[in-house]
């Protein structure tokens, strides 16, 4: 396990946060006293881990009963945000594979994601299982919030995707239309109807985007609700000329 650990420690996460993401890929869905029972470690330095490694995209929780459940990202999905090392990671994810808990409650499809590299993981994640043409579409950010850090994120992940070769489409407030003059990843529509907060729709997940205080992410997996969106997005598409 020391050097499992070593080598997790070598992607820029400390001893305590790669005890802990080793600990969750057994566990599966845990609450933070299964954690601290599990891994020994300290109480304050648990919890101060399972914020960092929330921030850096290696875990994700849900609330069940107003209690926060704990569970590790998919160490497939981890090694694209530590491309830089990914020749390490790639060499041991045999490893966390069989570690990794097969049975975490299925009915969880509701993930938060929070910080530039939590949302980056909720970008990436929504895109398993895609195939060459899958068509990603999404609601750009309102005016208001939309400025240069923000296009700078998504012409980052737009590119991820176009190197999957998924096909992008997108609708945007008329009031973005010169502040995205010359953001050629994806097909823009403007129009000046009101529109829903800035989302991403892909198969039966929708990501909702916030940027007001940080950068965060809900992703939902869920039919119902994301044929009630590609409905609504398709309807408004098909109306701007």
């Amino acid at each position: 396990m020391n050097l499992l650990e070593n080598i997790i420690e070598n992607t820029g996460i400390s001893l305590t946060e790669a005890k802990i993401y080793l600990e969750l890929l057994k566990l599966g869905d845990s609450k933070v006293g299964a954690i601290i029972t599990n891994t020994s470690l300290q109480s304050s330095g648990v919890h101060n881990a399972l914020k960092s490694l929330i921030e850096k995209g290696f875990i994700s929780f849900i609330l069940k009963d107003k209690i926060k459940h704990y569970f590790p990202l998919n160490p497939k999905v981890v090694e694209e945000l530590i491309q830089s090392k990914a020749q390490s990671f790639s060499s041991i994810i045999p490893k966390l594979e069989i570690l990794k808990k097969d049975n975490i409650d299925i009915s969880l499809k509701v993930e938060i994601f929070t910080g530039k590299k939590g949302m980056t993981t909720a970008s990436l994640k929504i895109f398993e299982n895609s195939n060459k043409g899958d068509l990603h579409k999404y609601f750009g950010v309102d005016h208001s919030n939309l400025n240069d850090e923000i296009i700078d994120f998504f012409k980052i992940i737009e590119t991820r995707r176009k190197a999957s070769q998924l096909k992008v489409k997108g609708i945007s407030h008329l009031s973005n239309k010169e502040k995205l003059e010359d953001y050629d990843r994806s097909n823009i529509k403007f129009t000046s109807q009101t529109l829903p907060p800035p989302m991403s729709i892909f198969k039966d997940k929708v990501i909702f985007y916030t940027f007001e205080n940080t950068f965060s992410a809900i992703l939902v997996e869920s039919k119902e609700l994301a044929s009630h969106f590609h409905k609504l997005w398709n309807e408004i598409y098909n109306k701007i000329n």
